[in-house]
């Protein structure tokens, strides 16, 4: 019986114990820290003021409205593939970390 305990049971109740170990990292350390980070994303989110979106913004539509009469076909259709490139390329990084 001491060589069977030795060879059979106490692997089992190693590979018993990692199970718990992991299932416990999972459910406590794992999920705190998740939820500490989400919690500090949103206070740094709940800083924005919203008269900063506002000025953004109204710079956004003013550099459009100025720009506008020296692009070309040519510039928007360079900047559309441009842009769908990057997405692209981001999209398969994002694939790539999930994977």
């Amino acid at each position: 019986t001491g060589i069977i305990g030795a060879v059979i049971v106490t692997p089992i109740r190693l590979a018993v114990i990692y199970i718990f170990v992991g299932t416990a990292y999972n459910f406590i350390i794992k999920r705190s820290w998740e939820n500490w980070r989400m919690a500090r994303i949103q206070d740094n989110l709940a800083r924005i003021r919203p008269g900063t979106l506002v000025i953004t913004d109204t710079l956004k539509a003013y550099a459009a409205k100025r720009i506008r009469c020296f692009l070309t076909p040519r510039h928007t259709q360079w900047v559309q593939r441009s842009i769908g490139f990057i997405l692209v390329l981001f999209g398969l990084v994002l694939m790539a970390r999930v994977l």
